[in-house]
């Protein structure tokens, strides 16, 4: 893949700023959308995790365990349980003028990291481990175009710097280079002797395991946000017919249809009207719309990611006719009016 070709798209069509310090309006909204399919993955689909706004879930120290036992407590269950939240580190502290590789490029930009973190009984530790790299693996190329892109490397423990570790996991891509873009690690229990714990967290935390008290085991997720935001959009970079393309997962882009009127002069105005209510609804439906007043061409919304374009015209007010063009084959259908929202529902509500 052409780095330098991908940056200066993302450039052109407000993903990144131009100084490449931040993301820009579209690569906002696409980081948006991934942290959105995150949190419904993993908090709202799991009855045993809680979202906190707290940045000690990245740090394995006595505040984390005291959070782990408070949520415990809360949800009054013995079976595994997790904490969720997002965090931002470091600002960038250097403009680069000349950015060659993505570790450059994410040099550049602001950190922003979602982390999970799970507390599980020893004898299942091996197998909930197992099942969140299935789990993680299967919802990242869910929404990528070219799933061969992902790779997921089980790293090697080094006992001196992490004597704790007891497996390590990363997923990246070779376009990425080195860097992950989650890491999955599985901490032994013997991690919580080297904290000062309280008799009651103690208490709390200790379990039953092979007829004596054992300590959990900890397990942690760590996803690089912008280096995801730019993962998905080199996925979905490819050129046809000599024009930029983005082919973004319909949950991802920033904008999943726009509705464009086409009509005669004098028929303008009832056109408008139509297209304001269809916007509604889509609105209605949670279906990211293009706003009305963006003056986007058909190969502007290519290069955007945006899924479906919908045209109204003078045949639509005498005949009910639109025309429905999907952005992944360029191809333009004839649909009634009354059909095509409830169509597109179909397709981008889940």
């Amino acid at each position: 893949m052409n780095f330098k070709k991908i940056v200066d798209h993302c450039v052109k069509h407000k993903f990144l700023s131009p100084n490449l310090s931040q993301l820009s309006f579209l690569g906002d909204a696409l980081q948006r959308r991934i942290e959105q399919e995150w949190y419904t993955s993993n908090v709202i689909q799991n009855t045993n995790c809680l979202f906190i706004n707290n940045s000690s879930i990245t740090q394995i120290n006595v505040e984390l365990v005291q959070l782990l036992v408070n949520a415990q407590t809360l949800m009054g269950s013995d079976s595994s349980i997790s904490l969720a939240s997002v965090t931002s580190g470091r600002k960038p502290t250097k403009q680069m003028k000349d950015l060659t590789t993505v570790s450059d490029l994410m040099e550049a930009l602001p950190k922003t990291q979602l982390n999970l973190c799970f507390l599980t009984p020893p004898a299942r530790m091996i197998d909930e481990f197992i099942h969140l790299q299935k789990i993680r693996r299967r919802w990242w190329k869910s929404y990528l175009q070219q799933p061969v892109l992902l790779n997921a490397t089980s790293v090697a423990v080094n006992d001196e710097n992490d004597p704790f570790l007891e497996q390590k996991i990363e997923f990246g891509s070779s376009a990425l280079g080195s860097q992950p873009i989650e890491v999955l690690k599985l901490y032994k229990p013997e991690i919580f002797d080297h904290l000062q714990l309280s008799d009651d967290i103690k208490k709390s935390l200790l379990v039953k395991f092979q007829r004596k008290s054992s300590w959990p085991s900890l397990i942690t997720s760590q996803v690089e946000l912008e280096l995801a935001v730019f993962f998905f959009l080199m996925d979905a970079f490819f050129i046809r017919n000599k024009a930029s393309v983005l082919s973004l997962h319909k949950s991802l882009a920033p904008y999943a249809v726009g509705v464009v009127v086409e009509g005669s002069p004098t028929r303008v105005v009832q056109l408008e009207d139509l297209r304001r209510l269809m916007s509604l609804e889509f609105k209605h439906s949670k279906i990211p719309v293009l706003p009305l007043s963006a003056p986007w061409t058909i190969a502007q919304c290519d290069a955007r990611g945006l899924n479906y374009l919908i045209f109204l015209s003078d045949s639509t007010l005498e005949q009910g006719i639109c025309r429905l063009r999907s952005r992944d084959t360029s191809l333009q259908e004839q649909v009634h009016v009354s059909d095509v929202v409830e169509r597109l529902k179909k397709f981008l509500v889940k």
